[in-house]
């Protein structure tokens, strides 16, 4: 990093002041000794396939809430939201007194009652 870089001030070099620098204020202190923060960028080759590029650029979040769905999840239910199951047409779209939906909310409600040992004395509801 050349020694104007240095002085920029969106430089990632952090240093003393030389002897000849204007004065700071006391309120900041500037570290003991110079400390180098660098960033490497590393060159990848192209993925194969469109599937392969979407998971080179997944970010995982590590935070509460929402968590990182595994990305042949999102795939399926990215293909169902338009077709659903071979229907021809979204579910969010369907009669929701018709077949298609009502074995669809029976399953859901079969498999969380089942995930979360929920008693036949409780009901489930959906909002």
């Amino acid at each position: 990093m050349a020694a104007a870089d240095a002085a920029a001030p969106n430089s990632l070099l952090l240093h003393r002041p030389s002897p000849a620098a204007p004065k700071v204020a006391a309120a900041v202190r500037l570290p003991a000794h110079a400390a180098k923060i660098s960033c490497t960028a590393v060159a990848t080759p192209a993925p194969s396939s469109p599937a392969a590029a979407a998971t080179d650029r997944r970010v995982y979040n590590f935070t509460a809430g929402p968590a990182t769905l595994p990305l042949a999840v999102l795939q399926k239910a990215q293909a169902e939201l338009v077709d659903y199951r071979g229907s021809c047409m979204s579910i969010m779209e369907m009669n929701h007194r018709g077949k298609e939906f009502d074995a669809a909310i029976k399953k859901t409600e079969a498999d969380l009652r089942a995930l979360l040992t929920v008693l036949d004395t409780h009901e489930v509801l959906f909002l």
